[in-house]
């Protein structure tokens, strides 16, 4: 993680201690950074906004419970993109709130228009395949996010010496 990455991560750790209503400390912190840095930075916010959304229990999370958020994140944003491009049924022209809509029916069916014009019967499967194909992507970005912060990364150490 980078100067802001880290920045952004106690931000997210406070927004969890608000949250959950429990304070930690910064050895604690430290150990979630060292045990969480094979993440992403976006994958840890979705995570926490997944928890702060969807987690019952009090109590700080678990550095186990951050990882598999950053899974179920995905697909509870995914589940929330199918909801809204069926709710836009009529309207090809929508703004959606999540960017990724409108990419992901492209790929997934052709177009946006074509998805509404299909037969409607196949809502079942054309649900599974826009969120199949909503991970695919998300996935995607994130590997093309971590390499490009490599290369940076890389450059910043080619430039110290």
């Amino acid at each position: 993680m980078n100067h802001e990455d880290r920045k952004h991560f106690a931000f997210l750790m406070a927004q969890l201690e608000t949250a959950f209503f429990e304070s930690v400390s910064r050895e604690t912190v430290a150990l979630y950074v060292d045990y969480l840095n094979d993440l992403s930075i976006n994958q840890i916010q979705r995570a926490v906004e997944y928890l702060i959304a969807k987690r019952e229990k009090r109590g700080f999370p678990a550095i186990a419970e951050i990882r598999t958020a950053t899974l179920g994140s995905t697909e509870y944003k995914a589940v929330k993109a199918w909801g809204e491009l069926v709710v836009g049924t009529y309207d090809l022209d929508k703004k959606y709130k999540d960017d990724l809509i409108s990419e992901v029916a492209t790929v997934a069916f052709g177009s946006i228009g074509d998805f509404y014009a299909g037969d409607k019967r196949n809502e079942m499967a054309d649900r599974a395949h826009f969120i199949r194909t909503y991970k695919l992507i998300v996935n995607l970005k994130e590997a093309r996010e971590g390499r490009r912060q490599l290369r940076q990364k890389d450059m910043k150490k080619l430039e110290e010496k």
